[in-house]
């Protein structure tokens, strides 16, 4: 995925499921329209800073990557309703008290040790 995709201002839905990616582009942050985020069966392992930018982001779906942390910005996504990190390597979550307006998480097939503080 080039690192230009944040010349795509009006882009609302991203799908990059399903293939062998390794990490998401650091301009991903600058699509501020973003609502939907669609990045499943890869192999991603971090997620690039600011993706507290992303205040319209409704889904995010990671789920099946190589993640082995939970990149901290997502828990400031006021807008965020779906949230799947599951078959992940993350052995821990933050808060995720700020996500008022979350409906659905997957957190399952992790490493969890604890359950957040809700």
């Amino acid at each position: 995925l080039p690192e230009d995709v944040q010349q795509l201002q009006k882009l609302e839905l991203l799908e990059i499921s399903n293939n062998r990616l390794t990490d998401l582009p650091k301009g991903l942050c600058s699509c501020l329209n973003l609502r939907k985020l669609h990045a499943h069966n890869n192999r991603i392992s971090s997620f690039p800073a600011g993706v507290e930018k992303l205040e319209k982001l409704r889904e995010l779906v990671l789920k099946f990557n190589q993640l082995t942390s939970f990149p901290p910005g997502i828990c400031l996504l006021p807008n965020l309703e779906v949230l799947s990190v599951t078959n992940n390597e993350i052995t821990s979550l933050p808060s995720l008290q700020k996500l008022k307006q979350l409906k659905i998480l997957g957190i399952g097939e992790i490493q969890l040790t604890e359950i957040p503080p809700w």
